[in-house]
């Protein structure tokens, strides 16, 4: 039986499997015939993702051996992503969970080894640390029925994803942008120096920590080579539309430096604040110009900016059509720009947070809208349908915030006058134009699916609460899950347009700094497996 996860003696965290099967087949296993009247097994054809379809609950607490589970900090085809805690301990971590079920594909198998392996052999301050897994593990649905999974835990990322920063404030000043590429930068290379391809970044794979500094995060789609010398990949499209370099656009082989072409378009986004290109093919009208070295048209195509002039060169040097023509990852963090200044982890917390509040403070509308808008909200709520719809004496649920993981950039404070439900009403049916919702009222959760043109999936999810220091007063924060920059920031941008004037103002959440450096997975490797490269 799998040992259960304990804090040991000196307060570093033990797992193991004790198992001696390779990680691969750890998780080819696919079900496991586990004793529960709602177990999933192979005569189940469920998708993955309707499996974690089940309402979210209050108030009721589950365990996952020594783990007590918390919210929902995201959800995807791979399975959910949950806020845990060690019993006994407020430290939280973050719970990957993998569902292995009859749709369990050898993709699935391959990219949830690689992901383990990679997170194992990488250990940099600018990289997402795996504390411990387990390959077999019991994940207890509200039914009662068990569903078996892969568990990773993570580091908590408090400060929530680079994508969020990008969303609401744009482009970055260039120090900042700057500082954050240098981190990127520095943890790809200790990531390519274990010989491991990330093959799939991207603003929403880089993470970043309560201090805000950046961490690489979501090796599913990585790879792994042994030996010396240079490695060459096999043709697989991988990766994410937009950050594809040309070789893996055409389909044919390549290195590592697919990664620095990956890095060239986010450095882009973080200075522009909107993709280069929508795909690096030479019949692509805006990315033709790198293809066919005519820089100067390139630059004619995308607006003006005060940077310095040896930043757009190194653009163009990362984002080269040919992988031989294109810099090296020491090239880059040797480049002049990349070499001068950036802001320390005081200066960077202080910037961060302040542009924050400066950039949710322009969303406000003009006083004479907002006050039209605000009284059509407080009408709508008096009339007889919407109050038969919806009990106006209830209020959003308490939250502890010690026990919360908040996004520190998605969360408002809703206007006095308006209740919690008019907000998350109107939400409703601007998603159902287009999507699905699910809408959880006892609890004040909506969650909603769109399909883009791109045929991209967009997640939203909504939650109002109120917080015990401020009585009455409701508060909303949002989540978004999807792949596509422009079209995610696009169709968001339409909702808060929408709900904007339910807003009293932005709720600046400082993320939580939590320290893991008492625990180091390589003290419980001893009785694991070892890794797998999957060529």
């Amino acid at each position: 039986m799998a040992a259960q996860p304990e804090l040991g003696d000196e307060g570093t965290l033990d797992i193991g499997d004790g198992l001696a099967d390779e990680i691969l087949n750890h998780v080819a296993k696919g079900v496991v015939d586990i004793a529960s009247s709602g177990d999933f097994g192979g005569t189940t054809p469920c998708a993955v993702s309707a499996q974690y379809e089940e309402p979210p609950m209050l108030g009721e607490e589950r365990t996952v051996d020594n783990w007590v589970l918390g919210e929902t900090l995201g959800k995807g085809a791979y399975g959910i992503v949950k806020l845990g805690y060690m019993k006994g301990s407020n430290r939280p971590f973050a719970l990957k969970f993998m569902h292995k079920d009859n749709k369990w594909s050898e993709r699935d198998k391959i990219q949830v080894a690689n992901e383990i392996n990679c997170l194992r052999k990488v250990n940099h301050p600018n990289v997402t640390r795996l504390m411990a897994y387990r390959l077999n593990c019991p994940y207890p649905k509200r039914d009662g029925g068990i569903v078996n999974s892969v568990l990773l835990v993570m580091e908590l990322c408090s400060g929530g994803e680079l994508f969020d920063i990008l969303f609401y404030t744009k482009q970055l000043e260039e120090t900042l942008a700057r500082t954050y590429m240098k981190q990127l930068m520095q943890g790809l290379a200790a990531v390519h120096a274990m010989g491991v391809t990330h093959r799939d970044l991207k603003p929403q794979n880089c993470l970043l920590d309560g201090n805000y500094n950046l961490k690489i995060a979501d090796f599913g789609l990585s790879d792994i080579f042994e030996g010396e010398g240079l490695n060459i990949l096999k043709t697989t499209i991988i990766g994410t539309k937009g950050y594809r370099a040309p070789e893996i656009v055409l389909n044919r082989k390549y290195t590592n430096v697919c990664d620095i072409f990956a890095c060239g378009v986010i450095m882009f986004i973080c200075l522009w604040g909107y993709p280069p290109f929508e795909t690096a093919n030479a019949s692509d009208n805006w990315y033709r110009p790198i293809a066919t070295k005519k820089h100067k048209r390139f630059w004619k195509k995308h607006k003006p900016l005060d940077i310095h002039s040896s930043c757009k060169q190194l653009l163009m040097d990362m984002l080269a059509y040919q992988p031989s023509e294109r810099s090296t990852l020491q090239a880059v963090l040797d480049s002049e720009w990349m070499n001068m200044d950036i802001y320390d982890s005081g200066e960077l917390r202080e910037v961060m947070s302040a542009r924050h509040k400066e950039a949710s403070a322009k969303k406000k509308n003009d006083a004479t809208k907002q006050a039209n808008l605000n009284e059509s909200m407080v009408n709508r709520a008096l009339e007889a349908d919407f109050v038969c719809k919806f009990d106006l004496e209830m209020l959003p649920p308490i939250i502890d915030l010690s026990r919360e993981a908040l996004p520190p950039f998605d969360t408002f404070s809703i206007q006095s006058e308006i209740h919690p439900y008019v907000v998350l009403d109107k939400l409703h049916d601007k998603i159902k134009e287009n999507g699905a919702c699910r809408f959880y009222q006892d609890q004040f959760i909506l969650e909603g699916d769109l399909q883009l043109a791109t045929e991209e999936l967009l997640n939203i999810r909504a939650k109002c609460f109120r917080l015990s220091t401020t009585g009455n007063k409701c508060y909303i924060s949002f989540g978004r899950t999807c792949s596509n920059f422009l079209g995610c920031y696009n169709y968001f941008q339409t909702i808060l347009t929408d709900l904007a004037h339910t807003f009293e103002g932005p709720y600046h959440v400082e993320p939580q700094v939590y320290d893991y450096s008492d625990i180091n997975i390589d003290d419980n490797l001893e009785t694991l497996p070892e890794a797998v490269a999957v060529n």
